[in-house]
């Protein structure tokens, strides 16, 4: 198709031959008033506000219907027209109430907006108010009636945009609005919850449910999976590949933002699924499950080689979820990268941190061959001390320590024999030398750490293992998996305990611990724990061990020359992830203290695009992905009732379940796609 000239309001525009008048004006910055019109629906005519002249077209024109074929003239104002646009608006208001204040989308409304410009008056409204009841069985939307102008745009979203089709007009008593043919609720219609109808609803009358967005920015509120993520990763886009059984692509994809997804089918904590938008119908989709399920797929050979040699070198002080990240994005841009780890294998964290039932070793090492693959070499039993000699020999420097030093806080009997820190505890364990436990055995804290030395020291020998923790059961920081798998290991949970001190005997050890009930706890601004007990509840527990599980610090080398923080973090400027010495860089927990694993492949990711840049490339680019992905849905009976699938946190699904799975998502993200509205105020000033 050719260009053609097309004259509005005596402004010249080219525009695409057949394309429609109303978007010729809109992309030229010139208004014409329209409800029922929308970017991405076809078009009707039905509101009457777009209408126009047309120079040697009898009568009035609606400017959403008309293509342009062939040069036009077009008169956009007029008496006339502006009579002929009130008429029509008041028709659309018939019914609709006057007062808009009390509507979550005032000051946001296009209808509001269009009668501000038009200049309507509320006075000339004669009709009565619609009265329809607010219905909100739809767990995610309000559906609104008394405040429909019946535009359609809904229905046709449903059916045109999305291919379901389950909205109509209705009347009752002489009265009309929008609903499902049989009246039944959307869930029991064959609703995909995808919030097309809501997205393109000028009005109130179909609307998020407040609690669900209040607070929330779009993005967050609308495709909270992702936004949560801390690696960012394209949750509905690797789950619709999964759904297509397109895992290469799928692996692919989650390759753009970790480095691991194998380890983290296993360990990441999972917080997309804690707001996953499906949850609010029946339960969130297993999307930690499936990322395993990609991961075990993907033939352990496929990997993308690195581009071209840069020439340039890059050290990497620590061998953990940061570091391996960071190497990995590195070398795929084509420098040359070495890992220096102080212990006798690689792994960091992954590997001395976290038990072998929550991560196989034999996931782990797979992991490391494949990222050894790619050309990134990685020497162990070499601790790094100083950094003169690497700054000489590389043009940048990353220091990914991570946090390995356990706290132990100051109470009493803090130094009897047999009172252990949770991380040291478990590094011995994982490097096969256990320390010593007793029959009896107290974890202190209410983590994941905190869980896994509890099921170690019942690994390790110990009968009677307890959990105490300032923490309300049901607000304990570990997964609720953990905590029933710890509980089917006969494992007793004391939460909302506070330690009081610690018991010794005659020959210096541990005899048991003095506790007592919490009314209420907080954190100061240095993060010191400061606890409200309730009087009269100490009470006494026989115990060999204490294992302190409360959180770990950075341990920072005086030798290293860095300015270390109050809680032994270093400190870099965060963007260019760079600390005060030129070119040497910091990422994971060495600066934030313990996080979780998916926390700190996203700092590494981010400090690798950091030293890209700083090494004079261009940083790291998310892999470019086809635009085309249908806005249609396939409908699926019963979508609103599928159950998650059963699967525990080491259980392996077949290739049925997991495109089952997949299916329940919701696409959150195609109404993100769908075009926003152009109000009057985006492109010119009201003309009175």
């Amino acid at each position: 198709m050719g260009k053609v000239k097309v004259y509005i309001d005596g402004r010249e525009f080219l525009a695409e031959e057949g394309e429609f008048l109303i978007e010729v004006a809109l992309e030229n910055g010139m208004y014409i008033p329209h409800l029922c019109h929308h970017p991405d629906l076809p078009p009707t005519g039905e509101c009457g506000l777009c209408i126009v002249e047309i120079e040697g077209v009898e009568g009035f024109v609606t400017s959403c219907t008309f293509q342009v074929k062939q040069t036009v003239s077009v008169r956009t104002r007029s008496p006339e027209i502006n009579r002929l646009r009130l008429e029509a608006l008041g028709k659309l208001l018939e019914g609709h109430p006057l007062d808009c204040s009390s509507c979550p989308k005032y000051l946001n409304c296009e209808l509001q907006s269009l009668k501000q410009y038009l200049g309507y008056s509320d006075n000339v409204q004669k009709t009565s108010i619609r009265s329809f009841p607010l219905n909100e069985d739809n767990p995610l939307f309000v559906h609104d009636p008394t405040r429909c102008v019946l535009c359609k745009r809904c229905i046709r979203a449903c059916k045109d945009l999305r291919g379901i089709g389950i909205l109509e007009v209705k009347e009752e008593k002489g009265l009309k609005y929008v609903y499902t043919p049989s009246g039944k609720p959307l869930m029991e219609e064959g609703c995909m919850f995808c919030g097309a109808c809501v997205e393109v609803c000028p009005t109130g009358a179909l609307r998020d449910k407040e609690e669900i967005i209040k607070g929330k920015r779009r993005k967050e509120a609308l495709l909270p999976c992702s936004s949560t993520c801390p690696a960012g990763v394209d949750v509905p886009s690797y789950l619709r590949l999964i759904k297509l059984k397109d895992i290469e692509g799928a692996w692919r994809l989650l390759l753009d933002k970790v480095p691991f997804p194998d380890v983290l089918g296993y360990v990441c904590n999972k917080p997309c699924e804690a707001v996953c938008r499906r949850g609010y119908l029946n339960k969130p989709v297993a999307i930690k499950l499936l990322k395993r399920f990609v991961a075990e797929r993907v033939p352990s050979s496929f990997e993308e080689m690195p581009s071209k040699f840069s020439g340039k070198r890059v050290a990497i002080v620590g061998s953990g979820p940061a570091g391996l990240t960071a190497a990995y994005y590195l070398r795929k841009r084509g420098h040359e990268v070495i890992v220096f780890e102080a212990k006798a294998k690689p792994g960091g964290m992954l590997r001395y941190g976290i038990p072998e039932w929550r991560l196989p070793r034999e996931v782990l090492e797979k992991t490391l061959e494949r990222i050894k693959a790619i050309g990134i070499r990685i020497r162990t039993g070499m601790k790094v001390e100083r950094l003169d000699e690497l700054k000489e020999e590389f043009d940048a420097v990353l220091l990914a320590l991570g946090a390995q030093k356990g706290v132990k806080p100051k109470v009493e009997g803090a130094e009897l024999k047999g009172v252990y820190v949770g991380i040291d505890f478990l590094s011995k364990a994982n490097d096969g030398e256990p320390l010593p436990v007793g029959e009896k055995v107290v974890v202190i804290g209410g983590g994941s750490v905190a869980i896994d030395c509890a099921r170690m020291a019942k690994f390790l020998g110990a009968k009677e293992v307890y959990v105490l923790c300032v923490e309300p059961y049901e607000k304990m920081p570990a997964l609720p998996e953990e905590i029933e798998e710890a509980k089917a290991d006969g494992i007793k949970l004391v939460p909302s305990r506070a330690l009081l001190r610690i018991i010794g005997n005659s020959r210096g050890y541990v005899g048991g611990i003095e506790h007592a009930e919490v009314r209420n706890f907080s954190f100061d601004f240095k993060g010191g724990l400061q606890l409200s007990l309730i009087e009269g509840t100490t009470e006494e527990l026989s115990v060999h061990n204490v294992i302190f599980a409360v959180g770990q610090r950075p341990e920072v080398s005086e030798g290293l020359g860095l300015l270390v923080g109050e809680k032994g973090n270093l400190e870099v400027d965060p963007f260019e992830m760079m600390t005060e010495k030129e070119g040497i860089f910091a990422a994971g927990d060495v600066l934030t203290g313990t996080r979780t694993v998916v926390e700190a492949i996203a700092s590494g990711r981010k400090v690798a695009d950091a030293i890209d840049r700083y090494l004079g490339s261009e940083g790291l680019e998310d892999r470019k992905r086809a635009n085309g992905v249908s806005p249609v849905i396939e409908k699926i009976e019963g979508f609103g009732y599928l159950k998650r699938i059963r699967g525990g946190r080491m259980d392996h699904i077949s290739e049925e379940e997991a495109t089952y799975e997949a299916m329940r998502c919701l696409q959150c993200d195609l109404r993100l796609r769908i075009r926003p509205p152009r109000f009057w105020g985006d492109l010119e000033k009201k003309v009175r």
